[in-house]
């Protein structure tokens, strides 16, 4: 049932909300949570269990003195997790809001809890660049893939250049593993099973891997610190478990909630509502999950400690990070050296399929291990073409169009080498290319790559 089907179904009832609880009125809420836990609860013996607890705690009369709804649901949530050690199981009083007499209609209220969301950034609490080039996100729950994938894409964009990570988890309360998932994708490589989730309903197991391509820059390397706290819970407590478990990210803070069974709200009467866990997680590595115990950190510190002591060792770990990428790109550059002495006496043999190829990989490799970018393997293409080298120019800047094919820069500069090399269908056909991109994009430097495409006409 969606929140807003739930929202039309409270409002079926009576009109204003009942401030004070009837002995029957009592009777059928425990009676409906026994029913909905037998059905639905993720383990049926425990259900079954909680749910005779509950009737047996009103004959004995525990709950005979709570006229105020809020008491009792309290009162119920507290005897529920007794019997079931399971904190995402818990009981609410939902009464009808109304506003002069008459039901507010649903769907103003499902808009007010989007504003607030939205007033919440969707769970994005800060991004940021500190001091040693340590990047920050703090996440303060995973919303639906729809509003949370845009956010995360931007604030990974933000942080692509960054030496370390800190993922700041402690006030995250959950939400869709899809988007933990989503967010996981950026760190760890593709084609890793990352958590499944068994549901009851269906007796079905869904698996989440991460995905084959994230937009933007995937870190696969860069160091990571993952922060949490008691709230660290659900869906922000799988996502800790999933850093800690693939040894992708050093986990530091306190022990966290130890809720794990994800679920949903169903109705048990026209103002009260349960929380009702019908799935388990299931970690492909531990084979278990959090459940009742938490997620332990690797450093367990108070959760006002956690930042500062990860900051600390984000910015050594930062800084060997640096060390090896600029030893790493040492070695490249030695080999792109060697390369190009291959490719040009393959040139000078006209096999000019075998040196544009070995060009090819060179730079693929040099992209991939981030010693190039766009522009740097732009003005390398440049500096051929000015030292009368055309065909080493050539196999750059088409290696580069391969690696940017959105660009209309790399197109253009493409075209001019291929102008040079009196290719001219070719150049022609790189310069349309150009222009079509640089039009969809209206980019600044339409103008020139038009004056381009005209130079070559017949």
């Amino acid at each position: 049932m969606t929140r807003l089907s739930l929202l039309f179904l409270c409002l079926t009832g009576l009109a204003q909300a009942e401030d004070v609880l009837t002995v029957k009125q009592k009777g059928e809420v425990v009676e409906t949570i026994g029913k909905r836990l037998i059905n639905r609860y993720i383990f049926p013996e425990v259900g079954r269990k909680a749910g005779d607890y509950l009737k047996q705690q009103l004959a004995d009369g525990a709950y005979k003195e709570m006229t105020d709804p809020n008491v009792f649901a309290k009162q119920l949530t507290a005897d529920l997790r007794k019997i079931t050690n399971d904190l995402h199981i818990r009981v609410k009083h939902r009464p009808p809001r109304v506003k002069q007499g008459v039901p507010i209609h649903p769907l103003i209220l499902a808009i007010r809890d989007l504003r607030k969301k939205q007033s919440r950034n969707y769970g994005f609490a800060r991004v940021e660049i500190l001091d040693g080039n340590v990047g920050l996100l703090e996440l303060r729950g995973f919303s639906e893939r729809q509003v949370f994938g845009p956010h995360v894409i931007a604030a990974m964009k933000f942080l692509e250049n960054t030496d370390a990570v800190i993922l700041d988890l402690r006030k995250n309360g959950g939400g869709s593993p899809d988007t933990v998932r989503y967010l996981s994708s950026y760190f760890i490589g593709k084609g890793v099973h990352l958590n499944s989730i068994y549901k009851r309903e269906g007796d079905s197991t869904k698996e989440f891997w991460t995905l084959d391509e994230v937009p933007g820059k995937r870190r696969t390397d860069v160091p990571v610190f993952v922060l949490t706290s008691k709230r660290t819970g659900s869906g922000g407590e799988g996502c800790a478990y999933i850093f800690q478990t693939q040894k992708r990210g050093k986990l530091i803070g306190e022990v966290t909630a130890g809720a794990a069974n994800p679920g949903g709200m169903v109705p048990v009467s026209n103002y009260f509502a349960c929380f009702v866990p019908d799935g388990r997680p299931i970690n492909p590595i531990t084979q278990t999950n959090w459940e009742g115990v938490g997620v332990k950190p690797d450093q367990e510190v108070s959760k006002e400690e956690a930042e500062e002591v990860a900051l600390v060792q984000a910015r050594e770990a930062a800084k060997k990070y640096r060390e090896q990428r600029d030893a790493a790109m040492v070695a490249w550059v030695a080999l792109f050296g060697e390369t190009r002495v291959r490719a040009i006496s393959l040139f000078k043999q006209n096999k000019e399929e075998q040196g544009r190829d070995l060009i090819g990989k060179i730079l693929a490799e040099g992209f991939v291990g981030g010693h190039l970018d766009e522009e740097l393997a732009n003005d390398v293409g440049y500096h051929f073409l000015e030292n009368k080298k055309a065909q080493m120019a050539e196999a750059v800047f088409h290696a580069n169009a391969v690696r940017y094919p959105g660009s209309p820069n790399a197109f253009d500069s493409w075209g001019d080498s291929l102008r040079r090399l009196g290719r001219k269908q070719a150049a022609r056909e790189a310069y349309t290319k150009a222009v079509a991109l640089a039009e969809a994009r209206k980019d600044p430097g339409l103008e020139l790559f038009r004056r381009n495409l005209a130079s070559m006409a017949p």
